[in-house]
């Protein structure tokens, strides 16, 4: 059960993290940098 627990955890951290990258891409009409995202 704990291991189910951690994946969950870890892909609503990466889907937070792609969701304010993508905000902030839609706000400054900026192209998608991946060294940004990922550093």
């Amino acid at each position: 059960k704990k291991a189910k627990t951690n994946t969950a955890v870890a892909i609503k951290a990466l889907a937070h993290k792609l969701a304010r990258a993508c905000f902030h891409i839609l706000k400054e009409r900026k192209p998608f940098d991946v060294t940004r995202c990922f550093a």
